[in-house]
Parts: structure tokens; sequence; C-alpha cells
């Protein structure tokens, strides 16, 4: 069996600040580390627009793709992991942070028809 591969579609305004959607997306991540490196694959995200908060240190931009900030990324993990259940953030704590921005660096967003 190959690499698994998830798509992920929203017909709303996505918003990084949505408790919701990062207890997915961090779902998604604690999936992703749970498998073998052979057979970790991609997520694709797509929603019909993508929410810019301008008082926030944290954007799509600097979380997913080309542009990501390691930092930024760590740090939306830590913010939105308290909603875990103890056992997940254990999990989290446990993994490597190299392998947590490789996660965020691989999803692809696309809002509308466009990649970030």
């Amino acid at each position: 069996m190959g690499k698994s591969t998830y798509w992920k579609a929203k017909n709303t305004r996505l918003s990084l600040s949505d408790s919701k959607f990062a207890e997915e997306l961090l779902n998604y991540l604690l999936n992703w580390l749970h498998l073998p490196l052979q057979k970790r694959g991609d997520l694709f995200i797509f929603a019909r627009e993508l929410a810019k908060h301008s008082n926030s240190i944290f954007s799509f931009e600097k979380l997913f793709g080309r542009q990501y900030d390691s930092s930024i990324i760590l740090q939306y993990v830590e913010k939105n992991s308290k909603k875990l259940d103890d056992y997940q953030i254990a999990f989290l704590n446990s993994s490597k942070n190299e392998e947590i921005i490789q996660f965020f660096s691989q999803v692809q967003v696309f809002e509308g028809d466009t990649e970030l």
C-alpha cells in the first residue's frame, strides 16, 4: 500500500482562528505522525475563501507551502494543542519539531482554484 492522500473541501470562508478547523488540522497532523515515513502522504485543503487577520501572527502563507515560517508553525500547534486530549498532547510533544514543520510545509491550500 502506498502513501495516503487526504482532501479537505470547505465551501466556506476558512479561518485559522476557527477552533474546529484547528482541531481538524491537528488531528490530520497526528494521524500523519502515526504513519510510517514511507506511507506519509499529502493533505490538500480547498476553501471558497481564506480569512485574512491583520491583527494575528498566523496566516495561511506562513503556515503552509513555499513561504512557511517554522516558528509560526510551532506557535500555532502549541496554541491549538490545548484542545486535544492528554494522550494526543503527549504524543505531539514527543514528536520532532522537524516532522511537524514538514507536515505543514507539505499541505497544499487552495482558495477557489488558486494555490497559495
